[in-house]
């Protein structure tokens, strides 16, 4: 009778030295691609073009046998911009220590910075801004509409290249078009429709960006790194994001609030400074292609 207890010990022994475990520093061992998705917001194809783009910037040249290779340098920045945790968390999670896991998000930023000039352009040549405004008109019928405030220096210098659409929380500028309050005419309502339905669309585009990437989330509470290097990990979730949409990777479902939308042009926020020149601006367009 002592020998069964015995074999079965052997046995449990074996069977436990013949267990597998997976590197939890290498997710493309760990997880399948839903699970990868979910976790990186990324797919597997995408995962590997992006370490291929970063790794000469981040390698270590030191011999160290527990230096970490560029794969799980980028898998643990890829992850905190994902999640939106604290930094210990995706520590532990990934088995690295905050002080590197922060070394690490800095280092993987600043590489993907340096590919910005690449996925992140504005519109400040003539042939861009032509391309713009068509594509709005085409889609939108808004005439010369480019949306964003990331070309206001610009335009403010160039008055002839087009509008930027803001909501109320501008100030309205010959070169910024926002809705008209209070509308009484048919001009100023299809005015105001029409600008809703065209902001909306790069809304939207936010909307996704942030969405794919939590750290941006509002509901994820404040970025929880130095000013300095946020503004590196804004770019670099740009970079991602774009990176993502050319490569047709799906929005990860993830149970997060929708985005309220206003489309009555009725902004909570509301900037009283708008200048006559503005106002001039604004109520010569509505006169010329809404009435």
């Amino acid at each position: 009778m002592a020998l069964v207890p015995l074999f079965l010990a052997n046995t449990q022994n074996n069977l436990r030295r013949n267990r597998i475990f997976r590197d939890r520093l290498n997710p493309l061992d760990a997880y399948d691609d839903h699970e990868l998705l979910y976790r990186y917001r990324m797919s597997r194809q995408t995962l590997m073009r992006v370490i291929d783009m970063v790794r000469d910037d981040i390698v270590y040249e030191t011999q160290r046998s527990h230096a970490l290779t560029p794969e799980q340098q980028t898998f643990a920045a890829i992850r905190y911009y994902a999640t939106g945790s604290f930094q210990t968390v995706v520590g532990d999670i990934m088995g690295i220590s905050q002080p590197s896991i922060s070394r690490i998000v800095q280092r993987v930023s600043s590489a993907l910075c340096r590919h910005a000039g690449q996925y992140i352009r504005f519109s400040t040549t003539p042939r861009f801004q032509q391309a713009v405004k068509e594509g709005f008109v085409n889609e939108f019928t808004f005439p010369n509409a480019q949306n964003e405030s990331g070309v206001k220096a610009y335009l403010e210098n160039h008055a002839d290249c087009g509008y930027l659409l803001g909501d109320q929380a501008y100030p309205l500028k010959p070169y910024l078009l926002t809705p008209v309050r209070n509308p009484q005419s048919d001009g100023e309502l299809a005015y105001n429709r029409l600008h809703q339905r065209t902001r909306q669309h790069v809304e939207d585009t936010f909307g996704r960006w942030k969405c794919r990437w939590l750290m941006l989330y509002k509901f994820g509470g404040a970025i929880t790194i130095e000013l300095k290097n946020a503004v590196k990990a804004i770019i670099e979730t740009g970079v991602l994001h774009n990176i993502c949409e050319e490569d047709g990777v799906p929005m990860p479902e993830d149970d997060i609030p929708p985005m309220v939308r206003n489309d009555n042009g009725d902004d909570v926020n509301v900037n009283d400074h708008d200048d006559n020149a503005g106002m001039t601006v604004r109520a010569r367009l509505i006169r010329e292609r809404f009435e």
